[in-house]
């Protein structure tokens, strides 16, 4: 992403087309009881606006592990886990993402 504080971590690889982008993503995940919160909300916004400046020149195509459930249906155990639950904020919501121009087509 060019950001030396996400890059490091090796998560976002991004491969240019002549007619769109493709960016795998593995997002980093808040962690048992949170404690990376503050790092995902970060990583969160400087993502969706790394997508928007790809697409200034052509469409993009996301595909990865967003470490996030829209909703119920989203999740692999939701009787398994204790903090199975679908976003609890609008800031780890993948809706806000999808509604700034992007579409889910898979679960």
């Amino acid at each position: 992403m060019g950001m030396p504080e996400h890059d490091t971590e090796g998560r976002v690889l991004c491969a240019e087309f002549d007619t769109f982008y493709l960016v795998t993503v593995y997002t980093p995940n808040s962690g048992s009881e949170l404690k990376r919160l503050d790092y995902r909300q970060i990583w969160d916004q400087d993502f969706a606006d790394y997508l928007k400046t790809l697409e200034q020149t052509k469409p993009v195509v996301v595909c990865g592990d967003l470490n996030v459930a829209h909703q119920d249906i989203d999740l692999a155990r939701i009787f398994c886990s204790w903090l199975a639950s679908p976003s609890p904020s609008p800031e780890e919501n993948p809706k806000r993402v999808i509604e700034e121009s992007h579409s889910s087509n898979s679960r």
